[in-house]
């Protein structure tokens, strides 16, 4: 008799047991521990301005830029529109992408949707917990003969490109050769884009065939490229204009769905690249009437 009311009172005890754990429903609400902002800083070597900076992460595909002080701020969208029902789960990996600086990266670990604080490399505030810090791999500078020009006259655009690696390893940058005929001297495929327009408006220079232009760059060494750019009249209104000269840097890969969040064709001679993020040093050319 005693062992069967030991029997009774072990079994209560499951059953009550039991029935607290069943009123507390593990997957009803996101984890107290979460966090909807993400937020951090990066710094530039070479450069004051660290502006501009793709902060992505991956799967969930939301982004922002850095301000001049290299701080960024991230938004996660709720549990409910993520997809997959209860939302993003697992590590996920948060990239730092400049074009022409060395990519970074650091993981976000997401339960039920929501990123989890004091994991992976998050702080207990929701920071990245270290200050990303991206080496630049080349130096692209661009330069005018003429600040203005006029759009009546027979002046051409003269401009300088200079190209240098700042780090010690070699860098392998990539140009395309513009050429409209086979037997004339090759130049750099560019845009002249205007500045604080509604609209696009840019002109791309006309390679006709044009054949990858690789240089393999050391510190200390210093490629330049000099060359004319005609208008024909009225061909662009006048204004405010940049020059961006087509270059890519081989020794940054990164993922295929980070570069197309930001275009089809950003890695292309293409209208897209002007959204590829880029630190560039150039003046700036006035076109008039």
């Amino acid at each position: 008799m005693k062992f069967q009311n030991k029997q009774l009172v072990l079994i209560c005890a499951f059953s009550l047991t039991a029935l607290i754990g069943c009123t507390e429903n593990p997957f009803s609400d996101p984890p107290e521990v979460g966090t909807s902002q993400l937020s951090g800083k990066v710094l530039l070597s070479h450069d004051f301005d660290n502006s501009g900076v793709y902060v992505w992460i991956e799967q969930i595909e939301v982004s922002a830029y850095t301000n001049s002080d290299g701080d960024f701020l991230i938004t996660i969208p709720p549990p409910s529109i993520q997809g997959g029902g209860g939302g993003i789960e697992g590590d996920l990996i948060m990239y730092f992408y400049l074009a022409n600086y060395k990519l970074d990266s650091a993981q976000v670990s997401f339960l039920r949707g929501v990123p989890v604080v004091s994991k992976g490399d998050l702080n207990e505030e929701g920071d990245v917990a270290r200050i990303i810090k991206l080496s630049k791999l080349l130096n692209v500078e661009l330069s005018f003969l003429k600040k203005s020009i006029s759009m009546s006259s027979i002046d051409s655009l003269r401009i300088k490109i200079t190209l240098t690696s700042p780090e010690i390893e070699p860098v392998a940058s990539v140009m395309a050769k513009a050429n409209t005929r086979e037997y004339t001297p090759p130049s750099p495929a560019f845009f002249i884009s205007k500045i604080d327009s509604e609209e696009d408006i840019f002109k791309m220079n006309d390679i006709g065939y044009h054949v990858e232009l690789v240089n393999f760059i050391n510190k200390g060494v210093t490629v330049k490229y000099d060359m004319a750019v005609g208008f024909s009249a009225g061909e662009l209104p006048t204004g405010t204009y940049e020059v961006i000269p087509f270059v890519k840097v081989r020794n940054v890969n990164p993922p295929l769905a980070l570069l197309n969040s930001l275009g089809e064709h950003v890695l292309e001679y293409h209208s897209d690249y002007l959204k590829l993020p880029f630190k560039r040093s150039s003046e700036k050319i006035i076109l008039t009437d």
